[in-house]
């Protein structure tokens, strides 16, 4: 594991989701922390809410802005998809994509 274990609550990471069915996130993708540190050493699992770039609009879809959370494209936060994930399917690499404080908030 990477030095930057347990990974900040709010930071972005990529992660490898569960496998799951129709309509579920899966595979590779940018995800938030929303656990934090104490949780995930209490849990032994980081708990997670997927990203991605494809445009949704419901009101559980968080959209993030590049400047408002240090990623490239647009994005959206999928609030109902929320993955308890062993923090093995981190990347094991420090790849922080982002986060969503911006500097002085954290």
């Amino acid at each position: 594991m990477s030095s930057d274990f347990p990974p900040k609550q709010w930071d972005i990471w990529f992660a490898t989701l569960r496998e799951g069915t129709k309509g579920e996130q899966t595979g590779p993708h940018n995800v938030l922390v929303l656990s934090s540190p104490r949780v995930q050493r209490a849990s032994g699992v980081v708990v997670v809410a997927p990203i991605t770039s494809t445009p949704r609009e419901a009101p559980w879809i968080v959209k993030v802005e590049p400047q408002d959370g240090g990623i490239e494209l647009v994005s959206y936060i999928e609030c109902h998809q929320l993955q308890a994930l062993s923090p093995s399917r981190l990347a094991s690499e420090h790849f922080v994509k982002g986060y969503l404080l911006k500097s002085g908030q954290r």
